[in-house]
């Protein structure tokens, strides 16, 4: 089948996870068209929601919940779950000296949209990181705070967002 193969811990890209890495949905479409297992996930775990999630794509978040993605599936690594992803994409600290992607900031679907989704889809909220995650050392070294352990509903809560702390 189109895009199938087994990961292994060094990378284990697919077409499909590179195309949700860089957000083109027309790609993620035909490929998912063509065969390609929505769920494979990458050698740590992450799945195309995931990826797409963490870089900001929440337009194609949508395509994908739409499109049955398992709303569950948690990296193997760190235990990052959609919800997560999608709370710490919207919140991430910026600093000059730390680029981060950005494009959430440029997508037709706002972070809410992507959060009731997930809900609807049957994304548990309660799933805490399993270590503190690598891409969030400012936590650690600049605030004190080691993220293992942390749910969506903390990482709101950091965030002061009411909103996302209690959801439509």
């Amino acid at each position: 089948m189109l895009g199938d193969f087994e990961p292994d811990e060094s990378g284990g890209m697919t077409g499909l996870l590179y195309a949700a890495r860089a957000g083109h949905i027309e790609v993620v479409d035909v490929l998912l068209d063509g065969g390609a297992d929505i769920d494979q996930v990458s050698g740590d775990g992450a799945s195309a929601l995931v990826i797409a999630l963490l870089n900001g794509h929440f337009d194609l978040a949508m395509v994908l919940i739409e499109r049955g993605a398992d709303v569950n599936l948690l990296t193997r690594d760190d235990g990052v779950s959609a919800l997560f992803a999608v709370l710490n994409t919207q919140w991430r600290l910026m600093f000059p000296d730390h680029p981060h992607p950005r494009a959430h900031e440029t997508q037709e679907t706002e972070y809410m949209e992507v959060l009731n989704a997930l809900l609807a889809a049957g994304a548990d909220p309660s799933v805490p990181l399993t270590t503190h995650l690598w891409h969030s050392e400012y936590f650690e070294q600049k605030l004190g705070l080691d993220l293992t352990a942390a749910t969506p509903l903390w990482r709101a809560a950091l965030a002061l967002d009411v909103e996302a702390m209690s959801p439509a």
